[in-house]
């Protein structure tokens, strides 16, 4: 049987909602083990380093992510992404787990590379089956419902991370077993994509001859910004409100939960959105610049929480918006190099963005006119986005990330 006559087969909810929690899978090391730093650092105080050395529990397997994921890329469009997709899933288990039955921190370290290593798996061959599944129309829907989702799942595996830390250091490292569960929903919902089937599938297939560098290398450098943006919001939000006058961290805790309102409305407004990759990002932009401006200038926590919320806006939209633009952007045949470029790219601003802050702070005078710095280079991207859109439009060529009639 000729590859032309392989039936093309349709995905629908199953294959979509067991590759949103397969991608989500990689910000479980954080939820996990941010809330049990304590408890750790009292479990290794005899360790030599340990101040240095716990921390990096929760950061190695995200420095996996930036050093490996073009490799994984790579690795996906050659052998496969399905496949990749369970092995990844595998060895997530098995390493994310194995801090049940270790007892040095050195090992434990060794585990997390190896989480590291799986994560990067994950996100790049995830990813990528995203969008040989579904159309731009599909891709809009459900990465939409992705920032609608995550909100709720991340405040639910934190939740039980604390209520586990409680019991023991090790006893967080259980909500792990969900890539086991997710490995097999993976492996009995969804298949190997063909290849002949691609341009039946996506009319925006043009069987490109070369992998298309110049225009990654446009997407990784606005990437790489935005996700500058994203850390600043994602990373310092607690010490924004401390510094504002929420002093108790149950205060805190309350705000960033309500800021949440503004990543689910991103999620609404994905999923129905037929504006261009220019114009979704001069608002994206927009709503980290007012986020960021707003609740730098204002004089209290209370007064700073819509800003905060319209900041969360911005936060919402990141991820569906740029992944959304890597998909519609590459043919098939180097989808999975080019969401391994974009998610190097994208996690090195986790890296970048504190140490950078930090300098802003000193500089400024403290966060809140860090926060402004920022808010201001916000600004001017969003200024430039809004030309870009606008010359598009003109021009008869608008980029546009999700078309009206996929």
């Amino acid at each position: 049987m000729s590859n032309s006559s392989v039936p093309v087969r349709t995905a629908g909810a199953s294959q979509a909602f067991a590759l949103l929690l397969s991608i989500q899978i990689p910000i479980f090391p954080i939820l996990i083990l941010v809330p049990n730093l304590p408890g750790l650092m009292t479990q290794f105080a005899a360790v030599a380093g340990h101040e240095y050395l716990v921390p990096m529990i929760i950061t190695v397997p995200a420095a996996g992510l930036v050093l490996l994921s073009p490799v994984a890329g790579g690795l996906a469009d050659l052998v496969g992404r399905r496949r990749l997709l369970l092995g990844g899933l595998a060895l997530y288990t098995i390493c994310s787990l194995l801090p049940l039955a270790l007892h040095e921190l050195k090992s434990i370290l060794a585990a997390q590379a190896g989480v590291g290593v799986a994560d990067a798996v994950i996100m790049t061959s995830g990813n990528s089956l995203l969008g040989d599944y579904f159309t731009s129309l599909g891709q809009r829907k459900w990465l939409g419902m992705q920032s609608i989702a995550v909100p709720f799942l991340s405040a639910a595996v934190t939740l039980a991370a604390g209520l586990l830390g409680t019991v023991s250091w090790r006893a967080p490292f259980l909500i792990n077993g969900i890539g086991a569960v997710a490995w097999g929903w993976i492996f009995l919902a969804t298949w190997e994509p063909a290849k002949a089937n691609q341009a039946a599938r996506d009319p925006l297939e043009t069987q490109e001859v070369q992998f298309p560098w110049r225009r990654m290398a446009a997407i990784g450098s606005v990437t790489l910004a935005t996700s500058f943006c994203y850390y600043a919001a994602a990373l310092h939000l607690g010490l924004i409100f401390a510094a504002l006058g929420a002093t108790s961290s149950g205060t805190i805790s309350v705000l960033i939960m309500l800021c949440n309102i503004g990543i689910v409305g991103a999620g609404f407004y994905f999923r129905s959105q037929h504006r261009g990759t220019a114009a979704n990002l001069c608002l994206l932009y927009g709503g980290f610049a007012l986020g960021l401006l707003g609740m730098g200038l204002a004089g209290g926590y209370l007064a700073s929480l819509p800003f905060a919320i319209l900041l969360h806006f911005g936060v919402g939209l990141t991820i569906p918006l740029l992944i959304g633009w890597v998909l519609s952007s590459v043919d098939f045949r180097y989808r999975g190099r080019a969401m391994g470029i974009f998610m190097s790219c994208f996690f090195c601003g986790q890296f970048i963005c504190p140490p950078v802050i930090t300098l802003l702070t000193h500089a400024a005078g403290g966060i809140l006119h860090a926060v402004v710095v920022v808010g201001i280079a916000c600004a001017s991207m969003a200024l430039i986005s809004l030309a870009a859109a606008r010359m598009n439009s003109r021009l008869g060529r608008p980029i546009v990330a999700y078309p009206a009639n996929p």
